[in-house]
């Protein structure tokens, strides 16, 4: 059979070939010639061989409409997530685990070998790697696991193994592991950092956010390893000009690197994190995203002294793996510039909540962290639209094998020291809706949370008022105790033992 087209162009959502502009045929003299467009490393879109000078706007094979809906194959965008086709080698296996990972030059190295149901793991071709082995040694305690162990390569570089597998009958399949050494990772451990939204949402200034770092001073959060403040949704002038993005002056009458001097006034240590969108528009639909604009955007942040990204996928434009592969190839360009100018690294949080199993594809994407899941609330269980800490866990204990070393699966802001008063965080499986009084979580919750995500090494972010006084922000309609955060906070949040885990 061969499969042509009738009109180089975007059709519609179909569900009969009579309507579609993709047809097939037994006849090889009406058939046509196709062509693949690059997407990512792992994704093609399938476009018509007339148009001249492919792009991710030309038309390309697409479902329209979804398969589930009884559509059938027709032309649209190639920019669109249904018009990505993975590339499949045949002869290749796969690993059911983390096949990119990360070091330090010479620092201890444990990969734990997950395989696909049916299949065994029986050796491992490490090449040039010397200081590696394969381990099965810790079977008669329970691990049910080979292991990779040993220490890194002293050498900064990348580096690869294979690892042969064998599957239920008996064919042996490779499977190449990649692994990175450097000593300018995004992030070798967890980010910890403190966000504005579950607090101020979009009431956020530059005078709270020093009165913020000031109250965490004076806890000894930032000496216990909180030390960046990430602006989140509007912190910008409101627009829908991708191309004059740029922070609210009346918001930010320094700047944001008049916020960043600022910040570091109080200590030193402090770093700045800002937030942007692969899409339109950001989730509140207040300022413009950054798709087709990476490069810009970022410029400009880092003309600015902003050190992270949490990048949302509100009305997007394209497949996640392209839209934070494009963000992704932007940040990898400025690290490499960075490095050189002996400044941080600049890290990179994915935040889709989850949807497309980004613990697969987001490391390869550029990021160190993503979303595991949906936004999480002040709730002790909650539920997988509205998690609270144990359904948070739950949708996150499958994934260990894909957290590791600069790739972590982030179980988004703790809601420890909101007490029941926070904003959008009281969007709860019962309360639904954001604001109001909700019981919130009590001490011994509040310990297990941060302990479940100190487990699962999860980023550690904050998003409670440190202020002497607080105020209701994003809830303003409560009376608040002050100071807000108790001793029991503090000691939750400062824990060391704890910390070191993550």
């Amino acid at each position: 059979m061969y499969i042509y087209y009738t009109n180089a162009k975007n059709g519609s959502s179909v569900t009969s070939t009579s309507s579609s502009y993709v047809k097939a045929t037994s006849n090889a003299t009406t058939a046509k010639t196709w062509q693949l467009l690059l997407l990512s490393d792992e994704t093609v879109a399938i476009i018509p061989g007339s148009i001249s000078e492919p792009t991710q706007e030309s038309p390309a094979w697409n479902f329209t409409g979804g398969i589930a809906n009884n559509c059938v194959l027709n032309l649209w965008t190639a920019s669109d997530s249904n018009s990505a086709w993975e590339i499949i080698d045949p002869a290749a296996g796969s690993l059911s685990c983390a096949t990119l990972l990360y070091s330090k030059p010479g620092a201890p190295f444990l990969h734990k070998l997950v395989v696909n149901e049916g299949e065994t793991v029986c050796d491992v071709d490490f090449g040039s790697i010397s200081t590696l082995s394969l381990k099965n040694d810790r079977l008669y305690v329970g691990n049910k696991y080979k292991y990779v162990s040993g220490t890194a390569p002293k050498l900064e570089g990348e580096y690869s193994y294979t690892v042969l597998v064998n599957d239920a009958e008996g064919e042996q399949k490779q499977v190449k592991v990649r692994l990175i050494v450097s000593d300018f990772l995004q992030s070798p451990t967890p980010m910890m950092a403190w966000l504005t939204w579950n607090w101020f949402a979009r009431s956020i200034s530059h005078a709270k956010m020093v009165a913020i770092a000031k109250g965490m001073e004076k806890h000894g959060l930032i000496d216990a390893g909180f030390n960046t403040i990430v602006l989140d949704d509007a912190w910008a002038a409101p627009t829908t000009d991708k191309s004059m993005l740029t922070y609210d002056s009346s918001k930010f009458p320094q700047g944001i690197s008049g916020l960043k001097k600022a910040l570091q006034g109080v200590n030193p240590k402090l770093k700045v994190g800002i937030y942007s969108d692969a899409g339109s528009m950001t989730c509140e639909n207040y300022q413009p995203g950054s798709y087709g604009y990476e490069s810009q955007h970022i410029g400009l942040f880092n003309s600015w002294g902003v050190d992270m990204l949490k990048y949302d996928y509100c009305n997007h434009e394209a497949s996640t793996k392209i839209s934070y592969g494009r963000m992704g190839e932007v940040i990898e360009k400025l690290n490499v510039q960075r490095k050189s100018a002996g400044n941080n690294p600049f890290t990179f949080n994915i935040c889709e909540w989850g949807k497309t199993q980004p613990w697969l594809w987001g490391a390869e994407a550029g990021g160190s962290s993503w979303r595991s899941t949906s936004d999480v609330r002040e709730d002790w269980v909650g539920d997988s639209s509205r998690p609270g800490v144990l359904a948070a866990t739950d949708e996150t204990r499958r994934l260990w094998m894909y957290a590791g070393v600069n790739r972590f699966n982030d179980l988004d802001m703790m809601c420890i020291g909101l007490h029941g008063l926070g904003g959008p965080s009281n969007n709860t499986m019962n309360h639904m809706q954001n604001g109001g009084t909700i019981t919130g979580l009590t001490p011994a919750q509040a310990r297990s949370q941060m302990s479940l995500w100190c487990m699962f090494a999860s980023p550690l972010s904050l998003t409670c008022d440190f202020r002497q006084s607080p105020k209701g922000e994003a809830n303003s309609g409560v009376t608040l105790p002050n100071p807000l955060i108790t001793d029991d906070d503090v000691a939750t949040l400062t824990n060391a033992e704890i910390i070191a885990i993550n």
